[in-house]
């Protein structure tokens, strides 16, 4: 193979939209695809813009997935100036940029800090003073949506001009996050008292406050009552140059839901922190700058019980004397933990606007919670639910994302079986699985077998208990469970057999979700004393058997089962002409059909039997313009004439085509396929195939991405892979070999050289 395989894991999964659960993924053992785009596009958002056209060329799938996620771009200074020093101008160069990062909605631009318009989110003054005061009151009533507003420095020659201005910030009652840098002369204690209850004016007014950042400057000493009224926020920035008081953050013990806490105050006392673990027991991160700490600080912080990060900002030329031992006692008070959150462990679940340059992500180097839950429930979705189990102890992570994608669950024999077997009782080990996994909104329990049927009931009882989320049930019927069947009757929808089992037939009209029904006869879904149907608007049906003896049931049941777009009739014996047209007849009227499987044995004593399935099929055709995949099973008779399907041509929207015969085969069998464009699937079961079947075979089928062929005679030789190899959009080859016989190793080489797409092949 000598390109790498380029789809996403449904790659050879056709767009039709009939439901396909047999079919498996195909993709290279050594390839991501198989996790698909959803998860290439979470890790790619990682990236930066420069790394994203960088690594644009590493696939097909890094083009498709790659600037997807690109919703903002920042034009600094920086990148100004690598556009004016690039190649190619800058003009083509954002020209690239805006056709691959389509989808961005913002642009915030750092070379002019001043922003204009209504209905802002955002605002970011660098400087404001006692002159401009007067813009405040249209500025608060035009932008009643803003977020986030910054004052960097606001200076005051009188108080009286901070309380009008924090009189039209208190109007913001949609504010989520707030810096405030105020300026001041000499405060004395009712000029202080101002200042603090323009403050408790905001804390008051805007209730969705969370987040606070404060810098003082002035030259007398500061107190902050106010801050007893900022009962929501979470996030608690001060800085300030003047002396202070010991019992500064007295106001915090109010703030239960403070978890960020950061102190810029180089003349306070380590008496600060000396109550800080009571004052605020949720705190888990904490940053201290310009202050000159010592063990007596780090006591105190170490009693903090919800610590999680502690930063320590000092300048270069700062010096301190912390021996590791120091440290190590700091560690085995108060942080013996590791890492236990997400990417934003310590970002709170307030919805303020996240500005990524003032608060850095915070993880450990060798831990993968930095990429968040998304990406870990994205990876751990493609887990069985037995590895789920095992893999749910990893870590924190894990637990909280492993079982939240499971949303259907099949119980199969093997599955009862490791339950009946198990240390815990079956029952113990199904409330465990229902209790982990809340979600779950479908379950599979058909094909089981019947020593194990009795136990399905009380699993469904629990599962229906437990996941308030279940809406769907796909189960066999079970015999001496009337009263099981009756009160699980509206989750099932759908049945996969032994329809006997019911009580009575008039049972089925308990299912009225009913969608898949499987049943041996047609006669079975008629009541037997009225004729009444009582299976409808079913959207998949598989027929076991049918005679011509039971086509007076066809017209009603075609009737209301309009919405059918699957049928499978496995087995149907005729022996007149006039039984076939009239199910065809009948069929043909379907027109939501999809898929249609056919098993058709004809032993017909007026008419020719390839003829007439030919008629048969074209008429289908003609009237059942959805229908994309075709099964057809044809049981022929002795001396009958070479097997040819003509009708074939017809079935242009056809992507999907099996064919099952023990006739004799015309070597142009497939040569009508030349008329279906959009064929892909192609599977062959021909008992008396010859090798000149595949030889056009790539005229034929140009579009062929997966080819079945069940090689009964081993007629699969050097010649028939080298007709195969020029399959020009082939990617998986399936052979079925009766007998013991393998390929050579230069046989494969050759083949696989020459089929450029190939992904697999597989002998069986």
């Amino acid at each position: 193979m000598a390109q790498e395989v380029k789809h996403l894991k449904t790659s050879l999964e056709t767009t039709d939209d009939c439901e396909d659960e047999d079919n498996k993924q195909i993709y290279a053992k050594n390839s991501l695809d198989r996790f698909g785009d959803d998860l290439y596009e979470v890790l790619l958002t990682y990236l930066s813009l420069e790394d994203r056209f960088r690594c644009e060329c590493v696939s097909k799938q890094f083009q498709r997935t790659v600037f997807v996620s690109v919703v903002d771009i920042t034009l600094s200074d920086e990148f100004i100036q690598r556009l004016m020093n690039a190649k190619r101008s800058y003009v083509q160069m954002l020209a690239t940029i805006a056709i691959n990062v389509h989808s961005f909605h913002n642009i915030t631009d750092f070379t002019n800090d001043t922003l204009f318009g209504n209905n802002l989110h955002k605002l970011v003054l660098n400087f404001h003073s006692d002159p401009f005061n007067h813009f405040w009151s249209a500025f608060v009533a035009h932008n009643q949506s803003l977020q986030c507003l910054v004052l960097k420095s606001c200076y005051f020659e009188n108080t009286i001009f901070m309380t009008e201005m924090c009189g039209q910030l208190s109007r913001l009652t949609q504010l989520r996050e707030l810096s405030l840098g105020l300026v001041f002369g000499e405060l004395d204690d009712q000029k202080s008292a101002v200042v603090n209850q323009s403050l408790r004016t905001i804390g008051v007014n805007c209730k969705q406050l969370q987040r606070l950042s404060l810098r003082l400057q002035s030259s007398t000493n500061i107190s902050l009552n106010s801050l007893r009224v900022y009962r929501r926020l979470k996030r608690l920035h001060l800085s300030a140059f003047a002396a202070i008081d010991d019992q500064l953050l007295d106001p915090l013990s109010d703030c239960k839901r403070l978890t960020h806490l950061g102190l810029d105050l180089p003349r306070m006392t380590a008496n600060v922190l000396k109550d800080l673990h009571i004052k605020c027991p949720r705190l888990q991160y904490l940053l201290i700058s310009n202050f000159h700490n010592n063990t007596e600080c780090l006591s105190h912080i170490s009693r903090l019980p919800a610590l999680q990060m502690l930063v320590i900002d000092f300048e270069e030329w700062e010096s301190y004397d912390f021996s590791d031992n120091d440290f190590w006692d700091l560690l085995s008070k108060n942080m013996a933990q590791q890492m236990k959150r997400n990417k934003t462990s310590l970002e709170t679940t307030d919805d303020g606007n996240e500005d990524y340059i003032q608060h850095p992500m915070i993880y450990a180097k060798n831990s993968m919670d930095r990429f968040g839950d998304d990406l870990c429930a994205l990876i751990v979705s493609y887990l069985s639910l037995e590895d789920r189990f095992r893999y749910e102890c990893v870590s924190k992570q894990f637990q909280r994302t492993v079982f939240g994608s499971v949303v259907d669950i099949t119980l199969n024999v093997r599955f009862i079986w490791r339950l009946l077997n198990a240390k815990r009782s079956d029952v113990q080990m199904l409330a465990t699985i229902a209790i982990k996994c809340p979600k779950i909104e479908t379950i599979d329990c058909r094909r089981i077998d019947t020593e194990y049927e009795s136990r399905i009931p009380e699993m469904l009882y629990l599962f229906r208990d437990y996941c308030r989320h279940l809406g769907e049930i796909y189960c066999d019927l079970w015999e001496n469970n009337d009263q099981s069947m009756r009160s699980l009757a509206p989750l099932i929808t759908r049945i996969g057999g032994n329809v006997r089992a019911l009580p009575d037939r008039q049972w089925l009209t308990l299912f009225y979700r009913l969608s898949h029904l499987r049943v041996d006869s047609i006669d079975k879904v008629f009541d037997k004393s009225n004729g009444k149907l009582l299976a409808k608007n079913l959207r998949n049906f598989v027929l076991l058997s049918h005679s011509q003896h039971y086509n007076h049931r066809w017209p009603a049941f075609v009737a209301a089962n309009q919405s059918l777009q699957s049928l499978a009739v496995k087995s149907c014996h005729f022996v007149s002409k006039q039984s076939v047209r009239e199910m065809c007849g009948q069929l043909s009227r379907l027109t939501q059909l999809r898929e249609l499987t056919l098993g058709l044995t004809l032993r017909l004593t007026d008419g020719n039997n390839i003829s007439v399935l030919n008629v048969f099929l074209r008429k289908i055709a003609a009237n059942c313009k959805q229908l994309q995949r075709l099964s057809l099973e044809w049981s022929s008779m002795p001396n009958e004439p070479l097997f040819t399907l003509d009708s074939l041509r017809v079935f242009r929207q056809m992507k999907r085509f099996r064919l099952q015969t023990d006739a004799d085969i015309d070597d142009h069998l497939l040569e009508p396929l030349t008329h279906c464009k959009t064929l892909t699937h192609l599977e062959l079961h021909l008992k008396r195939m010859t090798p000149n079947v595949l030889t056009d075979l790539h005229q034929y089928c140009s579009q062929l991405q997966y080819l079945y062929i069940d090689d009964m005679n081993s007629i699969i030789d050097t010649e028939c892979l080298d007709h195969i190899s020029r399959l020009p959009a082939l990617q998986k080859f399936v052979i079925k070999r009766r007998r013991k016989t393998t390929f050579s190793d230069n046989t494969v080489q050759k083949f696989l050289a020459k089929s450029p797409k190939l992904v697999s092949i597989k002998i069986v």
